[in-house]
């Protein structure tokens, strides 16, 4: 798990980019609608990768917040 103390980075992501995530998500859904108004399958295959993988980090991002922990390490002196 690539957690940081300060809780700036949760699982390889920035908690604070979830508005950005979310509106990526929405402009993948619909440029899928278009695609397949269009015919393009190609194109919808590949958009919908990118979304279930937007979503899923969407769904990571949400199961993560609130859950930030600090621990406190003991820090050895050599004298």
């Amino acid at each position: 798990m690539n957690t940081r103390v300060s809780g700036v980075q949760v699982c390889g992501f920035d908690p604070r980019s979830r508005d950005r995530l979310a509106t990526i998500a929405a402009n993948l859904r619909d440029r899928i609608v278009e695609a397949r108004i269009n015919g393009w399958t190609g194109e919808v295959s590949g958009l919908t990768v990118s979304l279930d993988a937007a979503v899923a980090k969407l769904a990571t991002l949400d199961r993560m917040r609130g859950t930030e922990h600090v621990v406190t390490l003991p820090i050895s002196v050599s004298r």
